[in-house]
C-alpha cells in the first residue's frame, strides 16, 4: 500500500507540473484568463503539489493586476495559512498588509508544507 500511495503521489506531481507549466506560460505571455484557469485547476486538483505556493502567488498577482485585490487576497492568504514555510509567505504577508486585509495565521491542521523553491 505505501508503494502504491507513493506512486500515485508521483503521478499527481507530474500531472500538476504539466498544468502549472502551461498556466505559467500563459502568465508570461500575458493571457491572464488562460493562466488563471490552469492555475486554479492546479490548486484545486493537486493540493499536495510541490509548487502550489507558486501557483497561488501567481494567481494573486493575476488578480492584483486585474484590480481585483479582494480575490488576490484570498490566494495570498492561502500561502500564509497553508504554506507558512514557503519563501513566498513573507511577501504574501506584506501584500496582504498593503491591501489592508487581515493576515491569516498558519493553520497546523491544514498546513501542507512545501519544498522551498525559487521564483523563475
Amino acid at each position: 500500500m505505501p508503494q502504491t500511495t507513493q506512486h500515485l503521489r508521483e503521478v499527481q506531481e507530474l500531472l500538476a507540473e504539466g498544468e502549472f507549466r502551461i498556466g505559467y506560460y500563459y502568465y508570461v505571455k500575458g493571457d491572464r484568463r488562460a493562466s488563471a484557469g490552469r492555475l486554479l485547476a492546479v490548486t484545486k486538483r493537486y493540493p499536495l503539489y510541490s509548487k502550489s505556493d507558486r501557483a497561488l502567488w501567481t494567481l494573486g498577482d493575476i488578480f492584483e493586476k486585474s484590480e481585483k485585490k479582494e480575490i488576490a487576497a484570498i490566494y495570498l492568504g492561502r500561502i500564509v495559512r497553508d504554506y507558512p514555510l514557503s519563501p513566498l509567505a513573507g511577501d504574501a504577508k506584506n501584500k496582504l498588509v498593503g491591501f489592508g486585509v487581515p493576515v491569516p495565521q498558519p493553520d497546523p491542521k491544514r498546513w501542507r508544507g512545501c519544498r522551498p523553491n525559487k521564483m523563475q
